[in-house]
């Protein structure tokens, strides 16, 4: 804090004295009515118990109290603890709404306002005032930070005096650790309500600003001496110092707006012929505090790079050249330092100085909401430009070269946000050489309304309407470049590309390469920011050729080559973000739609394997707001001719995306189109987004098997449903997604089509599942892709057991187109365990696979000889002994429905023959009970109780051998190679319940 000018005269000391002595007592008798009005309104709100979401309401009121009247000293551990407790509560009260803060705001006045800030202000300014009036009589306060003047105490001779000095000091120490929870407590508010709502809540008044900049360099003095001190100095206390210097920087920020010259508010310049050389003025105070706290890791960082700013960029600060110096300061002490350094640690305070001084500089640079003129932040530019430059060069090697790794180097957090800071500061130049304009040539909706849209006879005037305003908007967009550029533009708000100086147009492009290189980054924030500053840079740019080389940059990274290509996400994710940006805010031209939208089509099914897994869920997710932002952008005549290909992107990924984020948003997306675009152009729109909604399309199982049916009654969605489940999630690399496929296919198929939609009766959907999608998958089950073949071996296993639905017996060959097929599908499972597929990686998948085939063959009834059965039936024995319960379940099954459709028994006496009897029930009875393999009596346990009874009770002595062999089997003492196994005992347990299903419970 500055020196006080009263302590360097005699004659007007005790003038200043009395002066001081009567603010003090003004201040004390202020202090008590706040306190006494602040008790009266704890009372009030107390008392009263109005309806509200924030059910501890009254609690807060309470537990605030607690901080803001409580006397605590340092020896009185008891209070201490009491206030702990209070401030512990508020915090856990608190964080309950953390999802939902904007509960708690209309309370914020009353818990924040009348009661934190309030008694907060008055404990600084006591504390201030009684700071200067034992400045004034002893103690010769400098402007430095290192010293604890609190600490100094006037000693005089007189005893009396010298408990007063020590009472005094105890008062101080009080009122300050009084202080230090209040503003514990701001901050929780300002962690789960945001700091600028509660920011605009503390007070700016001219008197604040000395007090509260005091005990902000108090708060810091006592942090140099302990890191983690806080005014008590105790290491235990709930209050943390760290929080204090948060919301005091924030308090500072807010005085910055404070519409009086500083220098009037400045004591230190009241008596200016007091002033000694030594002494530092208020403003330069504040810049020196700011700086300290620029190095630190945590949010106070933050704060003070944006208090920092707000106070650099007041008007009364510009003839005094503090953000030139500032601007000096910050290349010569900061950027040149750590560019001379061979590299930047994350770990090291240097790199958060480094993002404490990016930050403040781009805050400093948002002149669209600071006060500094435009000319004066241009010529801070040549100072910072090669230094910025090379650290963001420097920053995108590194981050290159890590590529998609997050540990440490250029991807770990501080890099992270460094380079979207770096993101930040440089679309903020660009914005600064180009002033704000409104371009002509952008394209222009004009009325939108959404009632409008959903009525058919207002959507073809409207349509008609657009028609004409587009071809007109189309025209006169390229107008003025029909002659390759070499026209002016005309329009006095356009500023003609040639007027740009050549040093500029350099730097425009610098910082339009840095952000296009921003939209492919490791790290999505740094994307994200890049896309905003693309948009706003662009629709500054004085004419259209530009805009239309930065659509081609952007159309380039989801290209081949270095830059983007097919297998680069970043890139792709990056470009979907920036079109979106440039198709809000109009600068994406009809003309370019050609271009894009098969880009953005191909960007919502993005899903590029990696090994045992895939990316793209990202780019999905932007490829929707994307569409999303098409759908307002432009009229509906615009997008007609790309709504098919656009609405089966939305419909197909809101069905079967993996992702539930990219379900939901692309039904949202596809909710956007309906209502913006109208319902001529998407076709029963209203009744698709009633069964695909938020909530329907949570459940990924539901949305596979019972939305996508229900959808499928459109002709125009069947097809490309069958499609993508065929040729896409058929063969995704999740095994959990390629079962759902198949289902998904199998209920497209078998739904009943006529009763859903009655002007819809044709079989399109099953006459190209067989003619199309079954000859193309049976030729793909033996790939030497393990996904593809599992995949495609289920896709014909479900197709074949759909497309023999409501067919009798006599015509389930026709199912195929021709008989090659059946006796292909037939064969399928021999062939696949003749190549060895069942060994090696992927061989369970694959059993359980070929048992699910055996399964639909044997439901669909297919045509098949004995020697085709037996060779089936052999298939299904060798997975039932399968360590995997997975296979064996799969197996029972296939085993199931093999025996419910084949080996039939004698008509006349419904016996099974011997060999039948010998070869199934005797020989897993055997097995069971003698086997010494887990994994075998497990199995074969559950296969007896899937027979049918036609095995199992056409004689009594045959059903009573099955039973007391599960039961034996089921005993406590049951072995199996002489060691217990509960699994067997489980599943013969469940083998009686079966066989008590199947065959009856009598008399």
């Amino acid at each position: 804090m500055p020196s006080s000018p009263l302590t360097n005269s005699s004659s007007s000391n005790n003038i200043s004295d009395t002066q001081e002595k009567e603010k003090t007592v003004t201040k004390e008798k202020t202090s008590n009515a706040t306190t006494i009005a602040l008790e009266s309104s704890f009372s009030d709100g107390a008392s009263s118990s109005p309806l509200s979401f924030v059910v501890e309401r009254d609690e807060l009121h309470r537990l605030i109290s607690q901080l803001i009247n409580t006397n605590l000293s340092d020896d009185d551990d008891n209070r201490r603890k009491t206030r702990d407790e209070a401030l512990s509560k508020i915090r856990n009260i608190l964080d309950n709404y953390l999802e939902q803060p904007t509960l708690l705001d209309p309370y914020l006045v009353e818990l924040v306002q009348h009661t934190l800030i309030a008694k907060g202000r008055d404990i600084m300014h006591q504390l201030f005032f009684q700071s200067r009036l034992s400045n004034g009589s002893s103690i010769d306060e400098t402007n430095t930070i290192d010293g604890d003047n609190d600490a100094q105490i006037n000693v005089t001779k007189d005893g009396d005096g010298m408990d007063k000095n020590i009472k005094h000091s105890q008062e101080k120490v009080t009122k300050k650790a009084q202080l230090s929870y209040i503003l514990s407590a701001i901050y929780a508010f300002c962690k789960v309500c945001t700091h600028k709502k509660v920011q605009r809540l503390l007070s700016h008044e001219a008197n604040d600003v000395e007090s509260v900049f005091y005990m902000l360099q108090q708060q810091q003095a006592y942090q140099k001496k302990s890191k983690h001190a806080s005014f008590e100095e105790d290491h235990d206390c709930e209050a943390q110092s760290w929080e204090s210097s948060y919301v005091l920087l924030l308090w500072m920020e807010m005085l910055s707006y404070v519409p009086f010259d500083l220098q009037t508010i400045d004591s230190t310049s009241t008596f200016s012929s007091f002033t000694t050389s030594t002494s530092i003025s208020l403003v330069e105070s504040i810049i020196s505090t700011c700086k300290s706290h620029l190095c630190d890791a945590g949010p106070t960082r933050r704060a003070s790079a944006s208090c920092l700013a707000a106070y650099l960029s007041r008007p009364d600060l510009e003839k005094e050249l503090y953000l030139t110096k500032y601007v000096e300061w910050s290349n010569n002490s900061v950027l040149q330092k750590e560019l001379n350094a061979t590299t930047i640690n994350s770990s090291n305070t240097n790199v958060f100085r480094v993002m404490g001084v990016v930050q403040s500089l781009a805050v400093i640079f948002k002149s669209d909401s600071q006060s500094t003129s435009r000319s004066s932040l241009l010529l801070q530019i040549d100072v910072l430009w090669e230094p910025m430059v090379q650290l963001a060069l420097w920053n995108n090697t590194h981050n290159e070269a890590n590529g998609s790794s997050n540990n440490g180097g250029s991807n770990s957090g501080g890099m992270i946000l460094l380079r979207k800071l770096l993101i930040k500061f440089f679309g903020r130049i660009g914005c600064a050489y180009l002033p704000p304009v409104i371009a002509k040539w952008r394209y222009q909706r004009g009325k939108r309304s959404l009632l409008a849209n959903l009525n058919p006879d207002a959507v073809q005037d409207q349509h008609h309407t657009s028609q004409t305003t587009s071809k007109e908007s189309e025209k006169s967009c390229f107008q003025e470049h029909k002659q390759d550029g070499k026209e002016k533009a005309k329009d006095k708000d356009e500023e003609p590309i040639a007027q740009i100086e050549i040093p500029i147009l350099e730097k425009l492009e610098d910082v339009l390469d840095i952000l296009l290189n921003g939209l492919r980054d490791t790290a999505t924030i740094v994307r994200w920011s890049s896309a905003k500053h693309i948009g706003r840079l662009t629709e500054r740019l004085p004419s259209v050729l530009c805009v239309d080389d930065v659509v081609e940059s952007i159309l380039n990274l989801c290209g081949s080559g270095d830059l983007g290509g097919e297998t680069n996400e970043n890139a792709w994710h990056g470009s979907c973000l920036a079109l979106a940006e440039l198709a809000r805010r109009g600068l994406l031209l009809p003309q370019r739609m050609e271009e894009v939208v098969p880009i953005v089509v191909k960007a919502m099914q993005y899903d590029v394997r990696r090994g045992s897994h895939s990316v793209g869920s990202n780019v999905r997710d932007a490829a929707c707001y994307t569409c999303w932002a098409f759908a307002r952008a432009f009229e509906p005549s615009v997008l007609k001719p790309y709504v098919p290909d656009l609405s089966l992107s939305m419909v197909v990924t809101c069905l079967f995306d993996r992702e539930i984020n990219c379900r939901r948003a692309a039904s949202a997306a596809f909710q956007e189109c309906v209502g913006r675009q109208g319902s001529e152009n998407f076709k029963h729109g209203i009744d698709i987004l009633t069964k695909a909604d938020y909530f329907s399309l949570g459940n990924r199982t539901d949305a596979y098997t019972k939305v996508a049916c229900s959808i499928a009654i459109y002709n125009r969605y069947r097809i490309p449903l069958l499609q993508h489940l065929s040729y896409i999630k058929l063969f995704h690399w999740d095994i959990e997604l390629r079962t759902l496929s198949s289902k998904a296919i199998h209920e497209l198929i078998v739904c009943d089509i006529s009763k859903k939609d009655k002007t819809n009766t044709d079989d399109r959907g099953r006459d190209y599942a067989s003619n199309v999608l079954l000859p193309s998958l049976i030729s793909k089950c033996m790939s030497h892709d393990l996904f593809v073949r599992h995949g495609a071996v289920l896709g014909v296993a479900e197709i074949v057991l759909a497309l023999s639905k409501n067919l009798t017996t006599s015509n389930r060959e026709t199912i195929f187109s021709t008989p090659d097929y059946l006796t292909t599908v037939t064969e399928l499972g021999p062939e696949i365990e003749k190549a060895r597929l069942y060994r090696g990686r992927g061989g369970e998948m694959m059993r359980s696979g070929v048992c699910r085939l055996i399964e639909c063959i044997s439901l669909a009834r297919l045509s098949l000889s004995v020697k085709q059965q037996v060779r089936l039936l052999d298939s299904i024995d060798d997975s039932i002994k399968h360590p995997s319960s997975d296979v064996q379940n799969t197996a029972v099954s296939a085993l199931r429905a093999l025996m419910n459709s084949y080996f039939p028994v004698n008509k006349e006496t419904n016996i099974p023959s011997s060999r039948l009897q010998n070869r199934v029930v005797i020989k897993y009875i055997t097995i069971v009970k003698t086997d010494d393999n887990p994994a075998a009596t497990r199995g074969f346990s559950l296969a007896l109780g899937c027979l049918p009874a036609k095995l199992l009770a056409w004689s009594m002595g045959v059903l009573e051998d099955v039973l007391q062999c599960l039961c034996d089997t089921s005993k406590p003492v049951a072995k199996v190679g002489g060691e217990c196994d509960a699994e067997t005992k489980r599943n013969a347990i469940l083998a009686l319940t079966t066989i008590c299903q199947t065959v009856g419970i009598g008399d």
